[in-house]
């Protein structure tokens, strides 16, 4: 060993990065292969418990190491520093805690206190250890507004708020360091929700933060020649990738929530993969019982339902798969579409085209499969079931040819009506399959009305996805400086409200208290904002 090399090589972060992947695959090994080491070792912790502490390990460790990626466009921060990474680790791994734990309206209220929490944290931390004047016009936190504010002079605004006296001044303060600390902090819960999408992936995850580590190490030794930045190219690993666009969070309205957009997307379709795998293996035994038999002596509609089951599981994972390449292509459209809204010319390269039909074969899919769960559920092999023994080997093939067909960029003019689109209607797709799985299972005739039957969810989804959309629009639209148009958001936030309110009615719980809490804070949110546009505050 080189001398210094294994006080050095121990301080890289690859190696805890490597290390921490190895002990989470370690403990998920069997459990016959678990137990004995964890008895050796005097331990009395199940092999779950084992598990769970190693993952959360190693999302730390990730979470630790890539947390400058996560706030790019603010330099000013400092996120390299220890303090600020300790922070953020913290808070992002509580937030991942919570969503795997937690559950109705106990999750609503830990987010609330996580978020108060995570913004005093790291106010406390940039005002203390880094020196940050929280209430400077000029300062940094200032900077942090202008992000999301690009066309108003928020360091004026806020001069002349910091000067008034009394309650109002009191209440402006209180809200400039609330709109700090949710920019700030916002990227912590979806580092949470990035990491259930880790959980569901296992043991992908665990691979590729080792491959990356252990690559990341060894490429610095080795002389492959001319081609070897390109062989040992290790930029690309899909939870840097995924950590990295989180940076858009942090550059504007916009950019917050089609991000939010595009990981929930990413998390819906880790979902569907999810349930491929656990399909899949709950129908192994009845299908391989199925050809216990001789495989001469089945008739044509063992083998129709066999290859039908198989076809099942196949075009979920399909469509999981398909709308997983689908997000991570909008992530990589997401910066070009956001320069553009933002009049900036800083990303660099053509973007990157959309899957060609966007959601329409994945949805299709999704379809196909809950007519062939009707059609099985009833008695007798049915004609569907036919249909869909011959059609999922097409769809498959369909998928490959429009793989190698999407390389022409489309327009990035309404990229943000796209990534909606896409979001509600891969959602409301798993909505359909499970309502259809559910009806099928639950009767001996299953009726296709009866899906429909309770269109809440959808209802709901419609709501919650179209009042982000809309809200840059209408902010923008006030930004303007034309007489009639600074109270636009203050009328928006009251048919938010009236909406919310309205559609808590058809919805259950959790949704049900969420848009209850929705509506009553917009409620408070236009009357407030009302006041500050009535008296110029």
């Amino acid at each position: 060993m080189a001398p210094g090399f294994g006080s050095s090589a121990l301080r890289s972060p690859n190696v805890w990065i490597g290390g921490a992947a190895v002990s989470d695959l370690l403990a998920r090994l069997p459990e016959d292969v678990l137990v004995p080491l964890v008895s050796l070792l005097g331990g009395t912790v199940g092999p779950e418990s084992v598990a769970a502490a190693t993952t959360w390990l190693l999302f730390a460790t990730v979470f630790y190491t890539f947390t400058p990626l996560v706030y790019t466009y603010l330099d000013w921060l400092q996120s390299e520093a220890r303090g600020f990474r300790a922070v953020f680790t913290a808070s992002a791994v509580s937030a991942g805690l919570l969503f795997e734990y937690v559950e109705g309206v106990r999750l609503t209220a830990g987010i609330a206190v996580l978020m108060i929490a995570s913004a005093a944290a790291m106010l406390w931390y940039l005002s203390r250890v880094r020196g940050w004047s929280l209430f400077d016009p000029e300062g940094n936190g200032v900077e942090v507004l202008q992000l999301v504010s690009p066309h108003r002079d928020v360091s004026e605004e806020l001069r002349a708020d910091f000067a008034r006296e009394g309650l109002v001044g009191v209440a402006g303060r209180v809200a400039y360091l609330a709109a700090v600390g949710i920019l700030l902090t916002f990227p912590v819960f979806l580092s949470g929700v990035i990491s259930q999408l880790f959980v569901y992936a296992y043991p992908l995850p665990d691979l590729l933060f080792l491959g990356w580590a252990v690559v990341a190490a060894v490429s610095p030794r080795l002389t492959i020649g001319p081609s070897r930045g390109q062989v040992l190219d290790v930029e690309f690993d899909l939870e840097r990738y995924l950590l990295d666009s989180l940076e858009n969070v942090s550059r504007s309205v916009q950019g917050l929530f089609l991000t939010t957009f595009v990981v929930l997307g990413a998390f819906v379709a880790t979902g569907y993969l999810f349930f491929a795998v656990t399909l899949g293996s709950q129908m192994a035994r009845p299908s391989l019982a199925l050809l216990g038999g001789s495989i001469l002596e089945l008739g044509l509609d063992a083998w129709v339902t066999v290859w039908g089951l198989s076809g099942l599981v196949a075009m979920l994972g399909f469509a999981g798969t398909f709308f997983l390449w689908l997000w991570v292509r909008e992530l990589q459209r997401l910066p070009h579409f956001l320069d553009a809204w933002e009049g900036r010319e800083t990303t660099e390269g053509a973007p990157i085209a959309r899957p060609a039909g966007f959601v329409a074969l994945p949805l299709f899919a999704v379809l196909a499969s809950a007519a062939y769960v009707f059609a099985v559920s009833a008695p007798g092999t049915s004609p569907v079931e036919y249909a869909f023994a011959l059609c999922w080997p097409l769809v498959l093939g369909l998928g490959w040819w429009v793989a190698n067909r999407s390389r022409e960029p489309q327009p990035l003019t309404h990229e943000n009506l796209w990534i909606a689109v896409g979001l509600y209607v891969e959602t409301v797709s798993v909505w359909f399959l499970s309502r259809a799985i559910t009806v099928a299972t639950a009767s001996g005739s299953p009726s296709v009305g009866a899906i429909f039957a309770a269109l809440n969810l959808p209802v709901v989804l419609g709501f919650i996805t179209a009042f982000p959309t809309l809200l840059p629009y209408v902010s923008r639209y006030e930004d303007r400086d034309v007489e009639g148009r600074s109270y636009a958001l203050v009328w928006f936030l009251i048919a938010v409200a009236v909406l919310a309110a309205l559609t808590s009615q058809i919805a259950t719980n959790p949704v049900r208290f969420q848009l209850r809490l929705l509506a009553g804070a917009a409620s408070l949110g236009s009357v407030a904002l009302a006041l500050v546009r009535r008296h110029d505050l």
